[in-house]
């Protein structure tokens, strides 16, 4: 959709449409609750701005990066929400070719999570963590996840949290 959006109109276009459909002006108690929550680091590849919204009046905030952000020397004094597939908040004319995985060409322009900083820090992350809690990640279509979890075999200790009744 994306692609064939880009071709009819301009980037200056889609990024308009985008921040319409992404950018949330109300988060319930729930997201509140579950962001409150003593994380090590959340990752999402939702592109919306709902975990810092969840976390802006609380005890920690959560700052944003995408694969393309640099580590800084004290990066593990902030609590960091690594957005895997950009972050709606960064997205300007080149972010939406260089880090907003949206359309096949940001896809094949984009740092696969493997091949970033944030990608090793994941890796370790999944690979020490006692628990991982996945909530509302469909693994059919997020490959990048789906390998790290299968390569670092941790599933035995990933709880997976979605709606009622999904298989």
């Amino acid at each position: 959709a994306a692609d064939t959006f880009l071709e009819k109109h301009s980037a200056d276009k889609l990024i308009v449409e985008l921040k319409k459909a992404l950018l949330v002006g109300k988060i319930s108690q729930k997201h509140k609750d579950l962001y409150a929550q003593p994380w090590q680091r959340v990752y999402t590849t939702n592109y919306d701005d709902v975990p810092l919204l969840a976390t802006k009046s609380g005890t920690s905030t959560l700052s944003a990066v995408t694969l393309n952000s640099e580590l800084s020397k004290n990066w593990t004094d902030t609590q960091y929400c690594v957005y895997i597939n950009g972050y709606i908040g960064h997205l300007n004319e080149k972010t939406l070719k260089s880090e907003f995985r949206l359309s096949g060409e940001s896809y094949i322009a984009s740092n696969a999570l493997s091949d970033s900083n944030w990608g090793a820090i994941f890796s370790e992350d999944i690979e020490t963590a006692d628990c991982i809690v996945i909530v509302g990640l469909s693994l059919d279509y997020d490959l990048d996840i789906k390998r790290f979890i299968y390569n670092q075999n941790v599933v035995n200790k990933t709880i997976f949290i979605e709606r009622e009744g999904i298989t």
